[in-house]
């Protein structure tokens, strides 16, 4: 097992972006889907990149789940949309 050791220098990984636009199929308009909070991350390693999936919040609490990847571990780079997000379908309640 490799030690793990905190580089301070790189913290926090991440924090919403206030101007990450997204065209929501709820609202039929452009929102900042994680302008509001990011958090629960969790963590995966497949084919030597770390990919760190997390929970975004834009202004109004709605939770969609964002995706960030890095070849080092440290840093990271974000995708520019979310995931996983409420859709206009038949889960619609």
């Amino acid at each position: 097992m490799t030690d793990f050791v905190k580089v301070d220098s790189v913290n926090p990984i991440l924090v919403p972006t206030k101007n990450l636009a997204f065209d929501c199929p709820i609202l039929g308009e452009s929102i900042e889907w994680e302008g509001e909070n990011v958090l629960n991350p969790a963590v995966f390693v497949k084919e030597g990149k770390v990919y760190l999936r997390y929970r975004a919040q834009d202004e109004n609490m709605t939770s969609r789940l964002g995706l960030v990847i890095s070849e080092d571990g440290l840093h990271f780079e974000k995708q520019g949309e979310p995931i996983f997000y409420p859709d206009n379908d038949s889960m619609k309640i």
